[in-house]
């Protein structure tokens, strides 16, 4: 029915469905589609692993991605937006909230939420298996959805360990940078070889806002993150 509108295009986007991308994507997409009328703008917010897969079959265009959720330099391109550290989001009176910086050592008498390995970057895996093979008693769920973890941490039921960029604000939470020495970095990944003009103008789009101030991407938080 769209097409029969007047749309000649299609524009696909693999993304995750948290406030991060509320905070940068409808500026994007409004910028985008002013210049391109004729371009119909379509959302894919499957599991990271499917997401790749639909990449690969060309049922996505452009995917909001970590590095390691695109290892295969020879069918995908990466373009790197912006490297994010490890936070351990909780309540304000939690014991740990007056720490500027939470380690593995400190979470030994902690509820721990950890995200789901089907919904979490490839770079937590070696972090969630350390948080495993000290705390798997401590562990009370593997979540698909931040907004969820977000809730029972309002509930003072425990904490969760997440990449900066999942953690939504709040008055009532705090993130805390966790120990930990990998990044992840966040940015567009590509298959090689589909040639897309639109394609390019909307990657090129989302890299100028990301050279906007930091506090324009992302809440100010109690620490500071690399570009």
């Amino acid at each position: 029915r769209k097409y029969g509108e007047g749309y000649k295009k299609e524009l696909v986007i693999g993304c995750g469905s948290s406030e991060f991308e509320e905070e940068f994507l409808p500026d994007v997409i409004q910028q985008f589609t002013e210049l391109h009328r004729d371009i119909y703008i379509s959302f894919r917010m499957n599991p990271i692993r499917e997401k790749m897969a639909l990449l690969q079959e060309e049922k996505i265009d452009v995917l909001f991605s970590t590095t390691k959720m695109n290892n295969d330099t020879s069918r995908f391109e990466y373009i790197p937006l912006r490297s994010y550290p490890m936070v351990c989001v909780m309540s304000r009176d939690n014991k740990l909230a007056d720490l500027s910086m939470v380690s593995l050592d400190d979470l030994g008498d902690q509820n721990i939420i950890l995200l789901d390995q089907n919904y979490a970057p490839p770079e937590m895996d070696e972090l969630q298996k350390q948080v495993e093979k000290r705390y798997q008693a401590n562990i009370i769920q593997y979540l698909s959805n931040v907004r969820m973890s977000h809730l029972i941490i309002l509930c003072n039921m425990g904490i969760a360990i997440m990449p900066e960029f999942k953690y939504l604000k709040n008055d009532k939470l705090i993130a805390v940078p966790f120990e930990w020495k990998e990044k992840v970095s966040y940015g567009i990944s590509v298959k090689k070889g589909v040639e897309k003009p639109y394609v390019k103008e909307f990657i090129r789009m989302t890299k100028f806002v990301f050279e906007e101030p930091m506090d324009k991407i992302m809440p100010k938080q109690s620490f500071d993150s690399d570009f």
